[in-house]
């Protein structure tokens, strides 16, 4: 399955490049390449495949208006938690402390102390 890359997902894009500071940056978090990013961008390929939208779903859909459909008429699916999970812990492109930095991010509370809850008296 590939979605079309809509005016909108490309103005999503930018916004993304905007928030992130660069397309470089994009690169780097996403491992989706610069030159593919560009090609996004100026029109030059008009369908995403569906791995490289599972990877970049999840920024850009919070960017795109409410009603942005694809040629199906419906929202592209965004990647189930499986798949994100699978990509983090099985792809070599990312580190091992790139992965430790998520995983911690899931099991270890916000506010968190240096000392262990005490027990409860009684």
């Amino acid at each position: 399955m590939s979605v079309k890359v809509t005016p909108e997902i490309r103005q999503a894009l930018r916004r993304l490049i905007d928030e992130w500071g660069s397309a470089l940056e994009v690169e780097r978090r996403t491992h989706i390449a610069n030159s593919t990013i560009s090609r996004y961008l100026s029109g030059r390929l008009s369908r995403m495949n569906s791995a490289t939208w599972s990877v970049l779903a999840p920024h850009l859909t919070p960017l795109l208006p409410p009603q942005t459909e694809n040629a199906a008429g419906d929202l592209p699916p965004l990647p189930q938690p499986r798949d994100i999970f699978k990509k983090i812990l099985y792809d070599d492109r990312i580190s091992d402390v790139e992965r430790v930095k998520f995983l911690r991010l899931l099991v270890e509370p916000e506010n968190h102390s240096e000392e262990p809850p005490q027990p409860r008296p009684g």
